[in-house]
């Protein structure tokens, strides 16, 4: 691979260094939420521990009791019951640090008062036809899905199942769903959206999750191959003139027929390599290489145009940043065993701990890394500075919170 740039210098205070740094400025100014707050600082920190003593597990032991404190007092610790930002991104955090044994706790007893507020939020947010992954009732699946199995979460995926069914759109194109939730103009909550954060791919990655687990829900294969037809038959290839960078698959159709590309191609929330991820995994389990093949020209293609991204990727942040870039292309590999995506994945962590270097020595630069807002574990330091243990670490079992 060619990229045209010098390795980062290691001598140099290190990436996770300047991080630390930076997290324990911010952490303090956090919210709550698994995405945006305490609790993907939380996350960290346990994960973390497998790095370093046990400091850091005793900090994320003492924040997690005292969130445990918050749920359980009278005053509601969270403003919603979503993924991002509410209860569920309380019961994933929960249930994977118990599945990890980062602690004891039986979860079936703990969360089953929680479980039924959020099934009965599902239901209610799929009544406004809200299927939105960080706020809608896809999250709420996911969480579900990641639970052991028990008659109580299976009746649970039941009933939201059948009832996401009932606004699912099939013809000859294939399977998709709108999520009125998402939309910055009235007309646009009948828009399809193809992003893993807020539309059809994370309903499929769940899909294949759920068939997986549940051998009587095998059935959800076909409903996820329905829905790669659809995203392939949306798919357009750059012509040789065309020198705009863009993703290959839209991101948006409108009602109009209009699709809408992201100028970041290759980004967590909208990008091409997410949906390759899934169409490897609807490769593997339909045992159709038509999808695979796919899913190789296009993760080729974007690799191809690694240069001239890095005009568009500024931050390093998960949600649309170089870290984000960086876990795809290692989750493409583990998928494909392309040794391709295993440099890319190094690229891309070389290319994060430059951003960061970068920033870090600009004064004004310097001045926007201090905001509390850039702490997040979506679109802060927290999810870069996970991303960079992982990669020390070589363990990276918290990327099935975000579904890669």
């Amino acid at each position: 691979m060619n990229t045209q740039e010098r390795p980062y210098d290691r001598t140099e205070l290190s990436s996770m260094e300047i991080l630390e740094s930076l997290i324990t400025n911010g952490v303090k100014a956090l919210n709550n939420s698994l995405f945006s707050g305490q609790m993907g600082y939380i996350l960290y920190l346990f994960e973390s521990s497998k790095l370093i003593d046990n400091t850091a597990r005793e900090e994320a032991e003492t924040l997690l009791y005292e969130l445990f404190e918050k749920v359980n007092d009278t005053t509601s610790a969270f403003g919603d019951y979503s993924l991002a930002n509410g209860y569920t991104g309380f019961c994933v955090l929960i249930n994977y640090l118990e599945k990890q044994g980062f602690i004891e706790i039986e979860v079936e007893n703990e969360l089953h008062e929680l479980d039924l507020a959020i099934a009965n939020k599902a239901m209610a947010d799929l009544e406004q036809n809200n299927t939105d992954f960080l706020y809608g009732a896809t999250g709420y699946l996911h969480y579900f899905s990641e639970r052991d199995i028990t008659s109580s979460i299976k009746q649970h995926i039941i009933s939201i199942l059948k009832k996401l069914f009932e606004n699912e759109i099939i013809d000859e194109q294939g399977l998709r769903f709108t999520n009125a939730f998402y939309h910055k103009v009235p007309e646009e909550k009948n828009y399809i959206n193809f992003g893993l954060a807020h539309g059809n791919l994370s309903l499929g990655m769940v899909f294949l999750n759920l068939a997986e687990k549940y051998p009587d829900l095998h059935w959800l294969i076909n409903k996820a191959r329905m829905l790669a037809d659809y995203l392939i038959n949306q798919l357009e290839l750059r012509v040789e003139d065309d020198s705009v960078i863009r993703s290959l698959f839209p991101s948006i159709i409108q009602t109009d027929g209009v699709k809408c590309f992201n100028k970041v191609p290759v980004a967590w929330c909208y990008g091409d390599l997410a949906i390759c991820i899934f169409l490897y995994r609807v490769a593997q389990l339909t045992e159709d290489k038509k999808y695979q093949e796919i899913a190789s020209k296009v993760g080729h293609l974007s690799m191809k145009d690694t240069i001239r991204q890095l005009d568009f990727v500024t931050d390093p942040f998960f949600c649309h940043g170089s870290a984000g870039i960086a876990q795809l292309y290692k989750s493409l590999y583990q998928l494909s065993n392309d040794q391709n995506y295993l440099n890319h994945y190094e690229f891309w962590i070389d290319r994060t701990n430059k951003i960061i270097s970068k920033k870090s020595k600009s004064k004004k630069a310097n001045a926007d890394m201090d905001e509390p807002e850039h702490v997040s574990l979506l679109e802060g330091w927290i999810g870069t500075a996970l991303v960079l243990n992982s990669y020390e670490s070589n363990i990276n079992t918290w990327k099935s919170i975000f579904l890669i």
